[in-house]
Order: C-alpha cells, then structure tokens, then sequence
C-alpha cells in the first residue's frame, strides 16, 4: 500500500456528525420563529402614525403631517411588510438547512463512502461540497434573518424616532429615545459579532492551507451560488431537475414582487 493510501481513512462517521452539529440549531431556530414571526402579532403604532395616511393626488384642505412624521409612517410601513417576508425566508432557510444535513447523514450512512485524506477532503468531494456549503449557508441566512426579526420587533415595541436628535424632549420621548437606541445597539451588536465569528469559521476552514471556503462568510455564499448555478446549468454531477427549476423561478418572482410590496406600493 503506498504512502498516500495508507493516509486515507474512513471519515464518514465524523462527517454526518459535523451535519448533525449543524441540524440540531437550525432546528431550535425554525421553532423559535414560529412563536415570535407567526403568532406573535406585532406591536401596533402609536396613534399619530396610524392615522397618517398616504398622501392623494388632488386633495387639499387637510393639514400636512411633519415630515417627521411621514418618514416615522414610511419606516413603519417597510418594517412591518419586511418583517413578514422575512420571516417566511428565515424559516424556510433553517428548514433546508436541516434537510440538506438530514439527506447528507443519510447518504453518509447508508451509502459506501470512499475514504478520504480528512474530513475536509471529504467535504469537498462530489455532491457532498454541495450539501455543506447548503447547509452552512442556509443556516446563517435564516439566523441573520432571525436576528433582523429580534431588532424590528424591538424598534416596533419601543415606538420611538431615532432620527429626532434634539435634547430637549419630554421625558417619555427622551426615554422612548434612548431605548429605540439601545436596542438597535444591542442587536447590531450581536450581529457584528456573530458575522465576526462566523468569518473566522469560514476562513479556517479545514485547518490547513487552502482548505477553506475563503476569508469571509461572502466567500461561503459565493462557493454556494457557484454550485447551485452549475447544478442548474447541467454543469455540476446532478444537473437541477425540473422540481429545482420551479423553485428557482418562484423564488426569483417572490424577491421581486417582495420587492415591489416593501419598497413601491403604498
């Protein structure tokens, strides 16, 4: 047996456990929007924005709202319809996140894997580069989106308007203030430093030199479009089948007309 081979081992087993590692948090996330994106309902506006209403071309004789006040309605408007879309987009990440790990350890399983030099190499070997970089990727958007969800619920429970830097406020505006400021502190915070985290994740990799995705949490989404798009060119092992390509189309129609809901209509 030459050198090389002697190196090769069975790391089949410590690659379904990686994906196991990866199943069991996406899965306490998706049940964690449940309660918070679904059944919760958020928190309503305070009357002076609820009763602005968009303006009419046309229609004279009302006062004008301070433009304060428009822009407190407009940010309101967009974080409550983002909010939903969000959420929708978040579950069902952490979802595939744990299908993608499920179907690995089972393919990991049930199947005879060839040995590999490490884990690593066996990560990134045929269709199991795809269901990592799936399942890593999934499951950062979905917490990244779980994270968006946490700060707009704050903001929209504290009511305040961050835009407002004048000093002098009355002491419930004042406080109204300094907690709309705090919370969106807090959960940038917390954002900034799981990315942080995950960046050092990605840029070490397997531990060794060049057995990683990149530098940076980018370099992991870009490997992921990268496999996806070949998959759906006929480029990659599995080419996409027809099942993929509906999803691609719907998902495309649903950003854009996500799009158009958020940012055009009123």
């Amino acid at each position: 047996m030459s050198a090389s081979g002697a190196a090769l081992k069975d790391y089949a087993p410590a690659a379904a456990s990686l994906f196991n590692n990866m199943k069991t948090p996406a899965s306490i996330l998706a049940g964690a929007m449940i309660g918070m994106g679904f059944l919760s309902p958020l928190p309503q506006p305070p009357p002076h924005i609820k009763a602005v209403e968009p303006r009419k071309k046309g229609k004279k004789g009302t006062e004008e709202p301070e433009l304060a006040t428009i822009i407190h309605k407009s940010l309101d408007r967009m974080l409550r319809k983002s909010y939903l879309l969000v959420t929708i987009f978040s579950f069902g990440s952490e979802l595939l996140a744990v299908i993608w790990s499920t179907v690995a350890v089972n393919q990991l399983t049930e199947t005879a894997v060839a040995p590999a030099a490490s884990v690593w190499e066996l990560l990134k070997r045929d269709w199991y580069d795809l269901a990592w970089s799936a399942t890593n990727s999934h499951f950062l958007f979905g917490m990244l989106g779980f994270m968006w969800m946490v700060g707009t619920r704050a903001f929209l429970m504290v009511q305040a308007k961050p835009w407002n830097i004048n000093p002098v406020l009355a002491g419930d505006e004042a406080d109204s203030l300094s907690m709309s400021a705090a919370s969106i502190l807090l959960v940038a915070s917390s954002f900034l430093l799981m990315m942080a985290i995950v960046n050092r994740g990605v840029a070490t990799g397997g531990g060794q030199v060049g057995d990683s995705y990149g530098g940076s949490v980018l370099s992991l989404f870009q490997h992921y479009i990268k496999l996806l798009s070949e998959q759906a060119i006929g480029a990659a092992i599995a080419p996409a089948g027809p099942l993929e390509i509906l999803s691609i189309i719907f998902g495309v129609t649903g950003f854009a007309m996500a799009a158009k809901a958020v940012f055009v209509e009123p």
